[in-house]
């Protein structure tokens, strides 16, 4: 039962007790104004040289004020027990409301006590992910090259010789990729693409450095495949390393991937704003990177 419906019996209980009481009172007051017309009807009867008709009046009134005793008698005997009655119910509902607020208290605490749990370890949980971050940055620091780290005027003012780095996994070249680049190229982008810059006999490593530092923007090709490779892990870390400098560079496109997806491999990615190539045609996903370009 709730409290509303306990207070408000409390109330219904509360208020026949008021009318009972008040009624209580008038028969009293009847009661006691029936007495003293009997005492006066009998200092009457006392009284000398009364005729027998006069002592016969006095008779019957003193008749009719008993009886009118007795009635106020009987009245305040019945509502003398319906007070009683509603006082009863009074009383189990006062213990009622008690042992329900007390129920409510505790559920209250137990949910207070629950939440506090979860609060804690939700900070427990960021601060891990704070470390995790921090010992991420130190790696990140240790095996990026120091080209990457350049001041936020740095980034402002140097001239880039690509608007787009892709980084990708290679089994996505063929289906997805290269008509991504050719279509880049084709709307008049600059690109970084592995098999249009690179050349026999040149260093991986720092043609993806060299990359990486001269294009404005990063489109992360992130698919299964993506997520498996280790080149392109070094690659994402170089464009994280420019964000750490105060410019987003990071443009990600999900490919055959699910929020759930990203979020596994990277929640820092998961959070950032996508291009999803599952959803929108080449031609809508090249739009989207142009928009990111004009609003540099």
């Amino acid at each position: 039962m709730s409290i509303q419906t306990i207070t408000t019996n409390i109330q219904r209980y509360s208020k026949a007790i008021a009318d009972i009481t008040k009624k209580e009172g008038e028969q009293m007051k009847k009661k006691s104004t029936a007495q003293k017309k009997l005492i006066d009807l009998s200092k009457r009867m006392n009284g000398r040289n009364l005729s027998s008709s006069t002592i016969k009046s006095i008779l019957s009134q003193m008749e009719r004020e008993n009886k009118n005793i007795a009635d106020c008698d009987t009245k305040l005997a019945s509502l003398a027990n319906d007070k009683s009655r509603n006082q009863n119910y009074l009383i189990k509902e006062e213990e009622k409301l008690r042992k329900e607020q007390e129920h409510q208290k505790k559920e209250q605490e137990r949910k207070r006590k629950l939440q506090e749990q979860k609060d804690k370890a939700k900070d427990l949980q960021n601060l891990r992910k704070f470390k995790a971050l921090e010992k991420s940055v130190s790696e990140l620091r240790n095996i990026v090259p120091e080209e990457y780290y350049e001041t936020p005027e740095e980034l402002e003012n140097n001239d880039r010789e690509y608007d787009f780095f892709i980084s990708h996994a290679s089994e996505d070249k063929e289906n997805f990729v290269r008509p991504l680049a050719a279509s880049l190229v084709e709307a008049g982008c600059k690109v970084w693409y592995d098999e249009t810059v690179l050349k026999p006999g040149d260093s991986l490593r720092r043609c993806i450095d060299k990359g990486l530092v001269d294009s404005r923007f990063g489109l992360v090709v992130i698919s299964p495949s993506f997520i498996k490779k280790r080149w392109t892990d070094y690659e994402l870390n170089g464009m994280v390393a420019k964000e750490m400098n105060g410019h987003k560079v990071i443009i990600p496109i999900w490919y055959n991937v699910t929020i759930d997806d990203v979020l596994h491999f990277s929640p820092t990615l998961a959070d950032k704003l996508a291009i999803d190539a599952s959803r929108l045609t080449l031609e809508e996903v090249v739009e989207q990177a142009m928009s990111v370009l004009q609003n540099k």
